[in-house]
């Protein structure tokens, strides 16, 4: 069996509360949550971008949350996180 059809896609859904990324198995994910709650989600799925990143963005965000203590504790300066990140990420 795959893992990757829509009828188990569709059932993970339902189980987990994961929106799938198989439209045709939205329905089976619906079917036990609220009303509102779904209506919410399909306007998304429907009116939703996704968000392209770079192919380096893993290690952006790594980076960033590495660093960002020290951007809250006043140890650097957004400048010098923003430095730190743009080299890691070369």
């Amino acid at each position: 069996m795959k893992i990757t059809t829509p009828e188990v896609v569709g059932a993970v859904g339902a189980a987990r509360g994961t929106v799938p990324s198989v439209e045709s198995a939205v329905k089976d994910w619906a079917g036990n949550k609220p009303e509102a709650d779904v209506a919410v989600v399909e306007a998304l799925l429907e009116s939703g971008r996704p968000l392209v990143t770079t192919p380096n963005w893993n290690q952006v965000e790594t980076t960033f949350t590495q660093y960002s203590g020290e951007g809250f504790r006043g140890s650097k300066t957004a400048e010098e996180l923003l430095a730190t990140i743009m080299n890691s990420a070369k």
